[in-house]
């Protein structure tokens, strides 16, 4: 006989547990618990939102798979309810969300960014049945400025609690398609379980690539590709976002059920006209980074390879570094002064668009970079662009007037490669690629969007 707990709060610190089979659910519940009708939804209770909440999950899932109910739920019971319960005001607040929504298709994503809300905005202009969870505010994190959402979605904690609301709302049958990019923290985790216990559909989309992987040592990647197998379902549709991308699907994690739906910054920043071609002056090279100033964005290796060029040919170049972070000082030290190098600081996305404009050459020399979106934007502006080898966005640069792929670290290189910049002075922006049409596609082929 299938058994679950359920656990009632009974005071201000203290929980009771409760351990009900199938046969007792309606007799031995406490008096103060109100009414649940097997197998359905109809449930009041007095006392505690949060054991509503539970108690409607187990409901939908004794009325779709009873075995499993120990299984699924015990856990999550285990280890949300019991610490959680300061944040049950978030949790509740999602859930009523969830049951307002009712999205056909559900996406739970990490942050809100200027490159993802687009996309979110124009499928939620063509469909209503999709709902956005994010797990953090980007805009504040980041230093993006204002960025307006036009699509349904909510900002959840990601606590055990929102994991289960969110687990409730896969678990109904109005949900098609779950789409976690990303399976890491309750949220995501138990949506996947969910979503595996009652074979629903599940979408994810990621930048990782094989060259991340050299990062890591032997146990810590087997245990990383065992607990990715495990969360993603083998039908699980993966949208990967580039070649080397795949590889990593499809060798690493053995999900083989790919389609390619390249990262794109389809809405760039700023509201002008598009850019237009232009022709770089050698003698006033512009070279750009944008980005945070942190250690693992190496940006000491573009100021160092900038200042070493020879005066007589780059006396009338410059370097715009538009980004803040610890890094900063340092930074300032390395450039010793030298008045053609310029920290901007944080800029707001929606003036970015300056910055590309004036320039000729985007830096990324990243030591670590699973992709890299001002790659995109620097190319749709007409930028040339030098990434280093451990950028994931640098399979995009086919042909030697887009940029050029360097060694990273390596400051010769990089001054070299600036250098040969006076050989490549023909500005045309590549146009950026919108990925909503082929997403409406897929998810219409998958059931999730009428």
């Amino acid at each position: 006989m299938a058994s679950i707990l359920l656990c009632t709060k009974v005071n201000c610190t203290g929980w009771e547990a409760w351990g009900i089979t199938n046969h007792q659910l309606n007799s031995r519940l406490p008096p103060s618990a109100g009414l649940l009708r097997k197998g359905t939804l109809q449930q009041r209770f007095v006392f505690s939102p949060m054991l509503q909440l539970s108690l409607s999950v187990c409901a939908q899932v004794r009325a779709q798979r009873p075995l499993l109910l120990s299984g699924l739920l015990v856990p999550c019971w285990k280890v949300g309810i019991l610490r959680v319960d300061q944040h049950s005001s978030s949790a509740i607040g999602l859930w009523s969300w969830l049951r307002a929504t009712r999205p056909k298709t559900l996406f739970i994503l990490p942050l809100p960014t200027p490159q993802r809300i687009p996309v979110m905005d124009a499928l939620a202009a063509e469909t209503s049945d999709i709902g956005v969870i994010y797990l953090a505010r980007g805009a504040r994190l980041h230093g993006w400025g204002e960025l307006p959402v036009n699509h349904p979605h909510y900002y959840a904690k990601d606590s055990a609690l929102s994991g289960l609301a969110t687990a409730m709302a896969v678990l109904a049958p109005s949900t098609h398609v779950v789409a976690p990019f990303g399976y890491r923290g309750p949220i995501r985790g138990m949506a996947l379980a969910a979503a595996r216990l009652l074979r629903k559909q599940v979408v994810t989309r990621s930048d990782s690539n094989p060259a991340k992987l050299q990062f890591e040592n032997s146990w810590r990647k087997a245990a990383r590709q065992r607990l990715m197998r495990a969360a993603y379902p083998s039908t699980t549709r993966v949208w990967t976002v580039g070649e080397q991308n795949e590889v990593f699907w499809r060798a690493y994690v053995g999900r083989t059920n790919t389609r390619l739906i390249p990262y794109s910054a389809p809405v760039l920043p700023g509201s002008g006209a598009p850019p237009s071609p232009r022709t770089s002056n050698p003698r006033k090279l512009r070279f750009l980074y944008v980005g945070r100033l942190v250690a693992l964005k190496n940006v000491d290796i573009a100021v160092r390879a900038f200042v070493d060029v020879p005066s007589h040919l780059s006396a009338e170049w410059t370097l715009d570094i538009v980004g803040d972070g610890p890094e900063r000082d340092a930074l300032t030290v390395i450039a010793g002064g030298d008045p053609r190098v310029t920290f901007r600081g944080s800029v707001p996305y929606a003036e970015l668009d300056q910055h590309y404009a004036r320039a000729d050459v985007l830096m990324l020399p990243s030591d670590n970079e699973a992709w890299g979106l001002v790659v995109n934007e620097a190319l749709a502006f007409g930028c040339r662009v030098l990434v280093s080898d451990q950028v994931g966005a640098g399979e995009l640069l086919s042909d030697p007037e887009l940029g050029v792929v360097l060694p990273v670290g390596n400051v010769t290189a990089w001054r070299e490669a600036m250098i040969d910049c006076q050989k490549h002075l023909t500005r045309r922006p590549v146009d950026p690629y919108d990925p909503t049409p082929d997403m409406l596609t897929e998810l219409r082929a998958l059931g999730g969007i009428r």
